[in-house]
């Protein structure tokens, strides 16, 4: 799995667990965390230098905790949406390598049953079509400027396959399929934006209730976008947060 490295790698070390199809979504925050952390940012299968394979989430955890592995240390970690989601499994699974771990808006689900309704309802072509409708909004949001980063980004975002973007919302974790969360014994922050789906306010409430050491923290008048929407507050959030 191919990774991005931002800063000294003699400083704490912090992953970066991007979106669904969006590589660059804590493109705003690299700079100023790299004066405290040393920041990598995985790119997960189906996206990014990784576009030529589709999406897996077993797999991508996998090779995201090889990674981990070779820092030879504990690491801080942070993800939104799908990253949330491998946040939230990784820490459930293997606590062992983790100092704190945030968890932004993720996407996780009561039961198999629900994820099962949900992928139903969604049309991966109405899906595709949108986001290339976006591409171009996305690129000034997310402060992309140098010609090569907006070039990688238009290139790898038009080559997601149909089967990633399929993947994305049927190859779900639930609740009921990572009963370890509740023994997890790290600090563990859940944020979430205050104008999103109120499903992810469920989310973060029902991980309080099942491991007490979660946090809570939502976001004033933020959507689902509020890591480069709102990335001072959401800098802040995650440097208070690690300190």
């Amino acid at each position: 799995m191919y990774f991005e490295k931002y800063g000294s790698p003699d400083k704490p070390v912090l992953f970066l667990i991007h979106s669904e199809g969006l590589v660059e979504v804590f493109h705003q925050l690299y700079a100023p965390l790299t004066e405290r952390f040393y920041v990598i940012v995985p790119h997960l299968l189906g996206s990014g230098k990784e576009v030529g394979k589709d999406f897996s989430f077993e797999e991508s955890e996998k090779q995201v905790i090889e990674i981990i592995r070779q820092q030879k240390r504990k690491v801080y970690i942070a993800g939104h949406s799908l990253g949330g989601n491998l946040v939230f499994s990784m820490i459930s699974h293997y606590p062992q390598y983790f100092e704190k771990a945030i968890i932004s808006s993720p996407m996780i689900d009561q039961t198999d049953e629900d994820a099962k309704k949900k992928a139903g309802k969604t049309s991966i072509t109405s899906l595709i079509m949108g986001m290339k409708f976006m591409n171009k909004k996305y690129i000034k949001l997310l402060g992309l400027e140098g010609q090569e980063e907006i070039k990688f980004f238009l290139d790898y975002r038009s080559k997601i396959s149909k089967k990633t973007w399929s993947n994305y919302y049927t190859d779900r974790i639930t609740f009921e399929s990572c009963p370890q969360f509740a023994n997890c014994d790290i600090p563990i922050l859940c944020v979430f934006g205050m104008k999103e789906d109120k499903d992810f306010q469920r989310t973060a409430i029902q991980m309080k209730e099942i491991n007490k050491r979660t946090e809570m923290q939502c976001i004033d008048g933020a959507d689902h976008d509020y890591p480069f929407k709102k990335a001072d507050e959401f800098e802040k959030i995650m440097i208070d947060f690690f300190r």
